[in-house]
Parts: C-alpha cells; structure tokens; sequence
C-alpha cells in the first residue's frame, strides 16, 4: 500500500503543482495544501519541509496542529530546519499550539516578516532561527525556552524583546547587529555568549548573576550608558564594552578576571573597581574619558597595573582611595595623583534635600523622584539598585544592623547619603 501511495502521489504532483491536493514524495515528504512536510511514521509527528523544485513560500502561511497523509495524522511539532528560508515573500506565518520547535534557521532571511506570536507549547528556538529577518520587529519568547541560541535574531530587526525568567543563556552572535534592539531584560541571564549584543541600540543593561561576560558581548553599543550588576560577575572578557557608551561603572566585588574589557567608551569617566581585581590588563581602559578610579586595596603592591590600562584617555584621571589607606599609596600611584575620600571609593557631595532612613524592612526615601539609587554596604557590596518612581517612596529592603550608604545619581554626579539599619 505504501509503494502504490507514493506512485500515485508523484503522479498527482505532475498535474496538481500547487493545488489543495495532498501527496507523498520520496524521503516520507508530503505536501498538504500549500505547505510540505516531513513525516516521522514511528512517532507520527510532522515538521514543515522546504517546498520542491525551488518554490519559496509566499503571502500568509497557516500552519495546522495536524495534517493527514496517507490515511493517518500527524501531528506537527515543528517548523522544520531550513524549511521557510529565503523566502522573501513571505508575510505572515500562523504558529499553532502543540508545535515545539523552531528548527535550525528555518526562518532565516525571510525579510517580509514582521513579527511572529509563538504558542506556549514552544519550548526550543534553535540555532540561526530567525537569522537575518531585518523587517520583524517583534516576536515573543514562550516561558519554555532556556537557551536563545548562537545567531538566532542576527540582523533581524528586533526593537525589544521581553526574556521569560526561564531563558538563562544568549549564546554566540544571538542579537548581534540587529541594530534597532533597544531594550532586553537581562536579570535572569547567567550566560552572555561572545558577540551576542554586539551592535545593538540598548541603552541599559540590568546583569545578575554572570559568571562570564565573553569578549565582545556589547562591542559597539554606543547607546548604552548605564550598566547596572546586581549579582556576582566572575569574568569580563576582552574587548566586551569595547566602543559602548557607558558613563560610569561599579564593577561587583567577588570578580575574579578583568580583561581589557571597556576600551574606547568615549563617555567613561568614572569607575569603582572591586578589591578581588589585582590585575589591569593593558587596554582595560583605555581611550576613555577617565577622571575618576575608585579603589580600596589594603596591598596596592600586589596589584598590577599595566602600562596602557589608562592609555589615552581624554580625562585627567585620579585614584580614589579610603582615608585610611592613602599611606599605602602615597601621593603619586601608578601614574596618577591619589586622592583621600571616604571608605566606599564615593565621594560624599552636598546639596541633595532628601530624608532617608530605614525602619521595619521599608527603606523610607524622600525628594528622589526619577533619580536612580543604589544601596551599598560600608564595605562596599552593591545591595540594590532601583529608579525612585514617587516623592515619598518606601521600599521593602531586608537589611542586617549596619551602616549603609545610599548612591544618589544624577546627570553631573553620584551623591552619597549615610544611614543606619537597627
């Protein structure tokens, strides 16, 4: 029966190219309307196919939860790899619930698309997926995915995009030059693979828990000026802010590497590097606006400093010590003059007409509204990081008795206010 149904069905293809019917080719193909499919009898199950004879998909493709061949049913569970590639004629395309997979650059290329709604029962994007679809704006990410894979939204024409808590992982060049991407949620991420931002138009970017940031992650991001780490980061590797537009830096205590991460970032001219850092690489600096270091290393004679960490920078850079330490240091290090300030590295600056303190879990702020405040311990751990959104805010903080300080940033600078938990 088999034998006879793929006959038959290469028969009907010579005179129905085109048409409703549906009929089987050789390698268990079969076309169902307008779209082709490859079958799996064992599993019964289908994915999409690529067209025969060269055709391209076209206009708006409604892909079925099922299809019948051969008298049996399939269901489809994926978008089949390479299957609707280079078709740029292609409009829309209708995901139905139950597929699972968006198959290895199934969609690559395919410039008419505009967006695309993925059903929940998504739960695998692989690689170079929606490669190079410069017109799609926008797409979202199912709660089931965990990985957006290596050159999964390259060149496409993402303006943001929205990260379920579930997705820990951009592998290498996912978002690389799709150069309209301005906004992406990062919090949850624990892996920013090499090149994955690369060229995009972010402007902020919230990272947690990191252990290794690789070399050019956000390479030629000149929008993004505010970079905040809200958990450990273990590695930035070479070249990562290469070219960004950051204005200030706190990188996060516990960090084992520093590469020469943040050359040629125009805009960079404040940085507060954290004790666990006892190597700057030639580079790590450089070409940057640099006025201010700020550092409390109790043995600044085993930290190395290489001779073009700071080369050529614009600014007239100074090293920013404890009060406590500046013996240590003397009045010229590495280069630049060392200045005495308080123990976090921050100088404390007048004029903020503000009331904080902290009472029963709430931290009460007052005459903050839109500024941007971090809370950090006296030995200089970032606890949190948040815009103030009212005139009198009360955020819930669990905090251990002790002296924090409370960094207050705005346009010209980062203003410290000391308070106590009880």
């Amino acid at each position: 029966m088999r034998t006879n149904y793929i006959l038959k069905s290469v028969l009907t293809l010579a005179f129905f190219t085109g048409s409703l019917f549906s009929f089987q080719l050789k390698g268990e193909v079969v076309q169902v309307g307008d779209i082709a499919y490859n079958l799996n009898d064992e599993l019964q199950t289908a994915e999409t196919a690529v067209l025969p004879d060269g055709a391209k998909y076209s206009g708006v493709l409604v892909i079925p939860a099922s299809i019948e061949a051969g008298g049996k049913n399939y269901a489809v569970v994926k978008i089949g790899d390479g299957s609707l590639r280079d078709a740029p004629g292609l409009t829309s395309v209708v995901i139905p619930e139950g597929l699972k997979t968006i198959g290895n650059s199934s969609f690559a290329s395919c410039t008419g698309i505009t967006s695309i709604i993925l059903p929940s029962s998504v739960n695998s994007i692989e690689d170079w997926a929606f490669y190079g679809c410069s017109a799609m704006t926008s797409i979202n990410i199912p709660s089931g995915i965990t990985t957006i894979g290596e050159h999964t939204f390259q060149n496409s024409g993402l303006t943001s995009i929205t990260l379920p808590s579930t997705v820990t992982s951009l592998k290498t060049c996912a978002f690389q030059d799709a150069a309209a991407l301005a906004s992406i949620n990062l919090e949850n991420v624990t892996e920013i693979g090499a090149y994955s931002l690369l060229g995009t138009a972010i402007t902020s970017a919230t990272i947690g828990n990191v252990f290794s940031i690789k070399s050019e992650a956000f390479k030629n991001c000149t929008q993004l000026a505010d970079v905040n780490f809200t958990g450990s980061v273990s590695i930035i590797e070479d070249w990562a802010f290469q070219n960004s537009g950051i204005n200030s830096l706190v990188l996060p205590e516990g960090m084992l590497s520093l590469g020469s991460s943040f050359p040629d970032c125009a805009n960079l001219s404040s940085v507060t590097i954290p004790k666990s850092i006892k190597i700057l690489k030639d580079w790590t600096f450089s070409s940057t606006a640099m006025e201010e270091m700020n550092v409390s290393w109790d043995a600044p004679q085993s930290v190395t400093v290489a001779e073009n960490a700071f080369g050529n920078v614009t600014g007239t850079p100074e090293w920013k010590v404890p009060a406590n330490l500046k013996s240590l240091y003397g009045e010229i290090w590495n280069g630049f003059p060392v200045v005495s300030v308080n123990p976090t590295g921050i100088e404390f600056v007048s004029g903020v007409n503000t009331t904080v303190y902290y009472a029963d879990g709430v931290l009460n702020l007052s005459n903050l509204l839109g500024h941007n405040v971090s809370v950090v311990s006296i030995d200089g751990r970032v606890i949190t990081r948040f815009q103030v959104t009212s005139e009198n805010a009360k955020i819930s903080l669990s905090l251990s008795s002790g002296i924090y300080l409370l960094y207050v940033a705005d346009a010209n600078k980062q203003t410290a206010i000391k308070f106590i938990a009880k």
